[in-house]
């Protein structure tokens, strides 16, 4: 029989590298058998190939940990090679029951077996994989800042952590020791072009892998060719080859997943919701780069380039890829509810095979919804915040609970009413049946007996550290454990939420009652600024308080906050507060105020309204409408004053710069209110320089001085994970969801109604979309940066200079955490004249870089490294800091000198130029 009318067997045939490897055999010419198990999927695939290569193409549906029919179909058909795919894959190798020993390893040795009664001096090539390394850890970046791991080998040692790498080890060995021709190919991630998930799994388990963490990915039609022509290549035999994609192929665990997404017209994902960077290398996935050159060598399979892979994608995307951004709000809830370190969670202590093993609940589990945090409070106090009105300042979904009767400590059958919200400030009544109402345990159930029904609990344990908060739901019923797996993400990101929203509250409750804020500033009285005085200096005694200026949001001095100058007089003063104070707030009515909610509705109007008829008329419409709205009622989302009053509370008594005493900070959530009460500058000489004006080389050195010491004091300080997670970042909390959702729509209407905006940016070269887009991919590149605290908002007018000392800082509604970069860019381009920029600031970064290392910082980045984060980190000054900002807030003038000193920087630095490192 002639060697080429044999036909090549290939197993796993049908799954999503076997159906590239049948069509580059099949393209060939090639007579293939196809193996594979018999699914719904599998059956569909099969119908295809068989319409398309009938003649070519044989198929036998088989599981091979069947020994006897295994043998049964090698000896029939006498295969001139096998191509052995067929395995059970992570996640799915590690759940307490898979079988992944017996197909992984029995499936091959029952194919050796078979060959070798057969008689068959056939060639085997084993797909195997890079997972037999183990876990490996990025390493320390390379001097441009990427990863420089070294390249996995032939060589290099194997030590597999997980039950797949020891399978496919245990088959190499196997393979090795039958003495037949044999190949084995270690495979990296085959990326499909579908980008379908398995389950749900593998979608939690995305999120479990550090973001830096390594990922060699190869295009499926590259790896299928590797396949095809190692059954032939005549140096193929005996060897071990790494197949991975082109260098381009190469990237970081995080980056991919969010490049998958997008590429797909999905959002991107978040640093945030990823396990955070590791020391420990077991925190890591078996993944890693590798050498390909020998692979390549022989075989000679990489014919497409990073490139080729997205256009592929998109092309088979079609008109899909204009539809799916239409679900990107809900995505991206989605994406963030699986995450279990969205809001900020501690790095996680076990390993991270550990936390995949976690991953397989049983069955009754998948019904399962739990979430916790802890609380300092002892259980008894935290139980009774349930008792309070305000149910509403910390639940998202509840307002009310009224029980209608109920047995304390029992509540057999009891009834009662919850008050559902709903959009607009609405309230639905919801019967439920209370099943336990203790100190410890509030428990009640609602749905329809016997199909579906939801079991909702809220539990208070005592620990040793305080209480701690476990709130969720099971699902029952007929229907339950198939809904609750479908709604787990959603339903588990709203308990997250609810339980750190009580823990709030409760850190509230441990401080004395906020006093509230008077409805005008001229309702400012001695008793009021007295109480204000007391949480911090409970003996002081206020005689007489009177307005001394003021100046409001929207007015050209102030942007978005009103300041009240006020004068005490103090009866007792023994702390020595300063008489001259400076009060920051809003009066301005909460009927006028645009809240959270209209925020997130306008984000996904604006995600959906242009699919529709006219849609583009429709959305310039809106937009132009809310920048009016904003002219007449200027005002900051609800995000920023709470950033600011939690940095003045949280922070500020922690630092050790120039920036205002505070005496009181204060945010009611139910009333949307807020005010911080500071020290009042000028009566300290402070001036407060602008755009409109140059610093002096030295006062810039000055501001800097002060951004060095708040950078160095938490250099990748272990608190931003921690106690300072709650801290925004640019991409994720905070303002990110306002930028991200309506920022961009935002922006061009300002342009068409400000049309000197748009004559400002015309010297760059580029439309507004190219500058959006550059600037959040250099907020995607500085993630990879080390992370500090940052002002976030240092434009010269957020400053002050003093007669003596370094220069200090202003408003801090938009601090995040970040690349020290955001903060020295944005205050260098904006105080200096061009012309001084352009002659000191290279000395200048020099300067800053010299001031870190002096506090501390072991290894502060070099004039070089530093001046290329510093040119890229201009782009979020201009295109976030000022073409968003409504004009009226600091006047044409202001506005105007702020965008030209900044595309000035764009032009000399480049900075929208090329592609983010």
């Amino acid at each position: 029989m002639n060697r080429h009318s044999r036909p090549i067997l290939v197993t796993g045939a049908f799954g999503n590298l076997g159906i590239h490897v049948l069509d580059a055999l099949l393209r060939s010419s090639r007579r293939v058998l196809a193996v594979d198990l018999a699914t719904p999927k599998t059956r569909a695939r099969a119908r295809r190939f068989r319409s398309e290569h009938g003649a070519h193409l044989e198929t036998v549906w088989l599981d091979l940990r069947d020994r006897e029919a295994v043998a049964r179909v090698v000896v029939k058909a006498r295969p001139s090679a096998i191509i052995h795919l067929a395995a059970v894959l992570p996640p799915f190798s590690e759940a307490p029951d898979a079988p992944v020993d017996a197909v992984n390893r029995g499936g091959t040795a029952a194919l050796l077996a078979a060959a070798h009664s057969a008689g068959l001096h056939t060639r085997f090539v084993l797909a195997s994989s890079y997972s037999v390394y183990g876990a490996q850890h990025p390493g320390a970046p390379g001097p441009d800042g990427a990863p420089a791991p070294k390249l996995l080998d032939a060589d290099t040692p194997t030590a597999p952590v997980d039950a797949y790498g020891r399978s496919k080890l245990a088959a190499e060995q196997a393979v090795r020791a039958s003495g037949l021709p044999a190949v084995i190919l270690r495979l990296g991630a085959v990326i499909p072009f579908e980008g379908g998930l398995e389950s749900m799994l593998t979608l939690r388990m995305l999120f479990e892998v550090p973001w830096d963490g390594l990922r060699h990915a190869i295009d499926p039609r590259d790896a299928a060719l590797a396949f095809a022509r190692a059954c032939e290549a005549p140096d193929a035999v005996g060897r071990v080859l790494l197949i991975g994609g082109d260098p381009s192929f190469r990237g970081q665990h995080g980056p991919s997943v969010s490049e998958q997404l997008v590429l797909r017209g999905l959002p991107a994902a978040e640093f945030e919701t990823f396990s955070p960077p590791s020391a420990r290398a077991e925190d890591y996935f078996t993944e890693g780069w590798m050498d390909t050159r020998e692979a390549e060598a022989v075989l000679g399979f990489q014919r497409h380039t990073r490139a080729d892979y997205e256009a592929t994608v998109r092309e088979r995307m079609g008109v899909l890829r204009h539809v799916t951004p239409l679900a990107s709000g809900a995505v991206r809830s989605f994406m963030r509810g699986l995450s279990p370190y969205r809001n900020g969670a501690p790095p996680p202590r076990d390993p991270l095979q550990t936390r995949l093993r976690a991953l397989h609940r049983t069955h009754a589990d998948r019904a399962l919804v739990h979430s916790e945090c802890v609380s300092p409070l002892p259980a008894s106090e935290l139980r009774a915040q349930l008792d309070e009105p305000g149910w509403d300042e910390w639940s998202s979904f509840l307002t009310t609970l009224k029980v209608e009767s109920a047995t304390p400590g029992r509540a057999s059958k009891a009834r009662g009413t919850l008050g559902l919200a709903l959009p607009g400030g609405l309230s639905a009544p919801v019967p439920v049946e209370l099943l336990t109402l203790t100190r410890s345990e509030l428990r009640w159930r609602g749905g329809i007996p016997g199909i579906f029904q939801g079991e909702h609990y809220l539990r208070f344990q005592p620990v040793e550290d305080g209480t701690r908060i476990a709130h969720g739901e099971r699902f029952t019923g007929a229907l339950g454990a198939r809904v609750g797996a479908a709604a787990r993400p959603l339903v588990d990101a709203l308990y997250q939420r609810e339980a750190q929203g009580l823990a709030a509250r409760v850190r509230a409750a441990q401080s004395p009652r906020a006093v509230a804020l008077p409805g005008s500033e001229e309702e400012l009285s001695p008793a009021w600024l007295e109480a204000v005085l007391r949480e911090r200096h409970p003996t002081t005694r206020v005689a007489e308080v009177s307005l001394a200026g003021s100046s409001h949001a929207g007015d050209g001095l102030a942007s978005t906050a009103d300041r009240i100058k006020l004068r005490a007089r103090y009866s007792e003063n023994p702390d020595g507060l300063r008489e001259d104070l400076l009060l920051k707030t809003i009066f301005l009515g909460s009927g006028a105020r645009v809240g959270p909610a209209s925020l997130h509705a306008l984000s996904m109007l604006n995600h959906g309204v242009t699919r529709l008829p006219a849609g583009g008329h429709l959305q310039r419409k809106l937009f132009h409408g809310l920048t009016r709205f904003q002219e007449r009622f200027p005002q900051a989302p609800d995000a920023m004053y709470e950033n600011e009053v939690r940095f003045y509370r949280e922070i500020r008594p922690t630092l050790e710069i120039e920036t205002p005493a505070a005496y009181a900070a204060v945010r009611h959530p139910s009333s949307r209110g807020f005010f911080v009460l500071m020290e009042d500058l000028g009566t300290r000489g402070a001036h407060f320089p602008s755009a409109l004006e140059s610093l002096t080389p030295d006062a810039m050195a000055g501001l800097l001085q002060t951004l060095a010491a708040l950078h160095a004091r938490h250099w990748q300080s272990p608190a931003l994970r921690g106690a300072l997670a709650w801290v925004p970042t640019s991409t994720s909390g905070g303002m990110f969801e306002l930028f991200d959702g309506i920022g961009l729509e935002l922006i061009r209407a300002q342009l068409q109604l400000y049309p000197f905006k748009a004559e400002l940016i015309s010297p760059l070269g580029r439309d507004l979309d190219s500058l959006w887009k550059t600037m959040w991919d250099v907020q995607r590149a500085m993630r990879t940066q080390p992370m500090t605290l940052l002002h976030g908002d240092v434009h010269i007018g957020n400053t002050y200079t003093l007669p003596r000392g370094p220069g200090g800082l202003l408003d801090w509604q938009l601090m995040m955490r970040g690349c020290w970069a955001h903060d020295v860019a944005y205050v260098i381009a904006t105080g200096l004249s061009t012309e001084t920029r352009r002659a000191h600031e290279g000395a200048l970064i020099a300067h800053y870089c010299a001031e870190l290392a002096g506090h501390g910082v072991h290894n502060p980045p070099t004039p070089d490294e530093a001046f290329e984060l510093y040119r890229r980190a201009v782009s979020w000054g201009l295109v976030i800091g000022w073409l968003i900002t409504p004009p009226q807030n600091y006047g044409e003038a202001l506005t105007s000198a702020n965008i030209a000193r900044l595309v000035a920087a764009a032009q000399d630095l480049d900075t929208f130029g090329g592609a983010p490192q």
